[in-house]
Protein backbone atom coordinates (compact mmCIF):
# COMPACT_ATOMS: atom_id res chain seq x y z
CA UNK A 1 0.00 0.00 0.00
CA UNK A 2 1.14 3.52 -0.67
CA UNK A 3 0.70 6.55 1.54
CA UNK A 4 1.75 10.15 1.71
CA UNK A 5 1.94 12.76 4.44
CA UNK A 6 3.18 16.29 4.85
CA UNK A 7 3.12 16.30 8.66
CA UNK A 8 5.93 18.66 9.72
CA UNK A 9 7.07 16.37 12.54
CA UNK A 10 7.44 13.44 10.12
CA UNK A 11 9.40 15.51 7.59
CA UNK A 12 11.60 16.90 10.39
CA UNK A 13 12.21 13.41 11.81
CA UNK A 14 13.24 12.27 8.31
CA UNK A 15 15.67 15.20 7.96
CA UNK A 16 17.09 14.62 11.46
CA UNK A 17 17.54 10.90 10.81
CA UNK A 18 19.59 11.52 7.67
CA UNK A 19 21.67 14.20 9.41
CA UNK A 20 22.41 11.79 12.26
CA UNK A 21 23.14 8.97 9.80
CA UNK A 22 25.61 11.13 7.91
CA UNK A 23 27.31 12.17 11.16
CA UNK A 24 27.55 8.52 12.27
CA UNK A 25 29.20 7.52 8.99
CA UNK A 26 31.67 10.41 9.27
CA UNK A 27 32.49 9.50 12.89
CA UNK A 28 32.98 5.85 11.93
CA UNK A 29 35.27 6.83 9.06
CA UNK A 30 37.38 9.04 11.35
CA UNK A 31 37.52 6.33 14.02
CA UNK A 32 38.67 3.73 11.47
CA UNK A 33 41.36 6.12 10.18
CA UNK A 34 42.95 6.03 13.65
CA UNK A 35 43.60 2.31 13.05
CA UNK A 36 44.32 2.44 9.30
CA UNK A 37 41.14 0.38 8.86
CA UNK A 38 37.82 0.51 7.09
CA UNK A 39 34.71 1.26 9.12
CA UNK A 40 31.73 -1.08 9.06
CA UNK A 41 28.33 0.50 9.66
CA UNK A 42 25.34 -1.84 9.62
CA UNK A 43 21.62 -1.42 10.03
CA UNK A 44 18.51 -3.33 10.95
CA UNK A 45 14.83 -2.39 11.13
CA UNK A 46 15.25 -0.19 14.19
CA UNK A 47 18.75 1.30 14.06
CA UNK A 48 21.96 2.05 12.23
CA UNK A 49 25.13 1.29 14.17
CA UNK A 50 28.92 1.22 14.04
CA UNK A 51 29.75 -2.51 13.99
CA UNK A 52 33.54 -2.44 14.02
CA UNK A 53 36.71 -2.32 11.96
CA UNK A 54 38.10 -4.15 8.97
CA UNK A 55 41.86 -3.86 9.12
CA UNK A 56 43.43 -3.05 5.77
CA UNK A 57 46.41 -5.24 6.56
CA UNK A 58 45.15 -8.00 8.83
CA UNK A 59 48.54 -9.74 8.68
CA UNK A 60 50.09 -6.98 10.80
CA UNK A 61 47.49 -7.02 13.58
CA UNK A 62 48.45 -8.52 16.90
CA UNK A 63 46.24 -11.60 17.31
CA UNK A 64 47.03 -11.68 21.02
CA UNK A 65 45.15 -8.36 21.35
CA UNK A 66 42.68 -8.45 18.43
CA UNK A 67 40.41 -11.28 17.35
CA UNK A 68 40.94 -12.71 13.90
CA UNK A 69 38.45 -11.26 11.38
CA UNK A 70 35.45 -13.47 10.81
CA UNK A 71 34.27 -14.01 7.25
CA UNK A 72 30.85 -14.76 8.73
CA UNK A 73 30.56 -11.23 10.16
CA UNK A 74 31.79 -8.83 7.47
CA UNK A 75 35.48 -9.55 8.26
CA UNK A 76 35.26 -7.34 11.33
CA UNK A 77 38.03 -7.56 13.92
CA UNK A 78 37.19 -6.88 17.54
CA UNK A 79 39.38 -6.31 20.53
CA UNK A 80 39.74 -9.53 22.51
CA UNK A 81 37.96 -9.86 25.85
CA UNK A 82 41.38 -10.49 27.39
CA UNK A 83 44.91 -11.04 26.18
CA UNK A 84 45.73 -14.56 25.02
CA UNK A 85 48.95 -14.74 27.08
CA UNK A 86 50.21 -13.00 30.20
CA UNK A 87 53.11 -11.36 28.35
CA UNK A 88 50.59 -9.53 26.11
CA UNK A 89 48.34 -8.31 28.94
CA UNK A 90 49.93 -4.85 29.25
CA UNK A 91 49.72 -4.28 25.50
CA UNK A 92 46.08 -5.45 25.49
CA UNK A 93 45.22 -3.10 28.37
CA UNK A 94 46.82 -0.14 26.53
CA UNK A 95 44.91 -0.99 23.37
CA UNK A 96 41.65 -1.43 25.29
CA UNK A 97 42.08 2.00 26.89
CA UNK A 98 43.00 3.60 23.54
CA UNK A 99 39.98 2.00 21.88
CA UNK A 100 37.62 3.27 24.61
CA UNK A 101 39.13 6.78 24.46
CA UNK A 102 38.80 6.89 20.68
CA UNK A 103 35.18 5.72 20.89
CA UNK A 104 34.41 8.59 23.26
CA UNK A 105 36.25 11.04 21.02
CA UNK A 106 34.66 10.01 17.72
CA UNK A 107 31.21 8.95 18.94
CA UNK A 108 30.25 11.54 21.59
CA UNK A 109 26.54 10.83 20.94
CA UNK A 110 26.90 7.07 20.84
CA UNK A 111 27.54 4.45 18.19
CA UNK A 112 23.88 3.97 17.17
CA UNK A 113 21.16 5.96 15.46
CA UNK A 114 17.65 4.82 16.33
CA UNK A 115 14.88 4.88 13.75
CA UNK A 116 12.29 4.87 16.53
CA UNK A 117 11.83 8.70 16.65
CA UNK A 118 11.18 8.66 12.88
CA UNK A 119 8.68 5.82 13.12
CA UNK A 120 7.00 7.42 16.15
CA UNK A 121 6.50 10.62 14.13
CA UNK A 122 4.43 8.49 11.73
CA UNK A 123 2.46 6.86 14.54
CA UNK A 124 4.08 3.42 14.24
CA UNK A 125 6.86 1.50 15.99
CA UNK A 126 9.70 -0.51 14.53
CA UNK A 127 8.17 -3.59 16.16
CA UNK A 128 5.17 -3.35 13.85
CA UNK A 129 7.55 -3.68 10.89
CA UNK A 130 8.79 -7.15 11.79
CA UNK A 131 6.61 -8.88 9.19
CA UNK A 132 6.23 -6.00 6.74
CA UNK A 133 8.33 -3.94 4.42
CA UNK A 134 8.76 -0.20 4.72
CA UNK A 135 10.26 2.20 2.22
CA UNK A 136 10.01 5.97 2.06
CA UNK A 137 11.31 9.11 0.44
CA UNK A 138 10.59 12.83 0.61
CA UNK A 139 9.88 14.98 -2.43
CA UNK A 140 8.44 18.50 -2.69
CA UNK A 141 7.47 18.63 0.98
CA UNK A 142 5.65 15.30 0.97
CA UNK A 143 6.77 11.99 2.41
CA UNK A 144 5.80 9.00 0.29
CA UNK A 145 5.61 5.59 1.97
CA UNK A 146 5.46 2.06 0.56
CA UNK A 147 4.49 -0.53 3.18
CA UNK A 148 2.25 -3.50 3.76
CA UNK A 149 1.11 -1.95 7.06
CA UNK A 150 -2.34 -0.43 7.29
CA UNK A 151 -1.82 3.25 8.17
CA UNK A 152 -5.32 4.70 8.46
CA UNK A 153 -4.01 7.99 9.87
CA UNK A 154 -2.08 8.77 6.65
CA UNK A 155 -3.42 9.54 3.19
CA UNK A 156 -3.56 6.41 1.06
CA UNK A 157 -2.57 6.96 -2.57
CA UNK A 158 -2.44 4.93 -5.75
CA UNK A 159 0.75 3.24 -6.82
CA UNK A 160 0.83 5.43 -9.92
CA UNK A 161 1.04 8.60 -7.78
CA UNK A 162 3.82 7.03 -5.70
CA UNK A 163 5.79 6.03 -8.81
CA UNK A 164 5.29 9.45 -10.44
CA UNK A 165 6.64 11.15 -7.29
CA UNK A 166 9.56 8.71 -7.15
CA UNK A 167 10.43 9.37 -10.79
CA UNK A 168 10.21 13.14 -10.25
CA UNK A 169 12.50 12.86 -7.22
CA UNK A 170 15.02 10.74 -9.14
CA UNK A 171 14.94 13.16 -12.06
CA UNK A 172 15.51 16.19 -9.79
CA UNK A 173 18.44 14.40 -8.08
CA UNK A 174 20.07 13.66 -11.44
CA UNK A 175 19.74 17.31 -12.48
CA UNK A 176 21.45 18.44 -9.28
CA UNK A 177 24.29 15.92 -9.70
Amino acid sequence: MFYKTNKPEAIQAHVQFFKDKSALHESAKNFAAEYDATDVVLNNRSQIFFAGLQFKNANKMNLHVWRKPSSHYYSISHLRVRATKKEHKAEWEREKERYADLLKKHFPNGEKISLEPFFNSLGISSGSLIMSGFGWFVHDGWMYIDTSLKLDHLTEILGSEYLAAQQAKNKSEKEVA
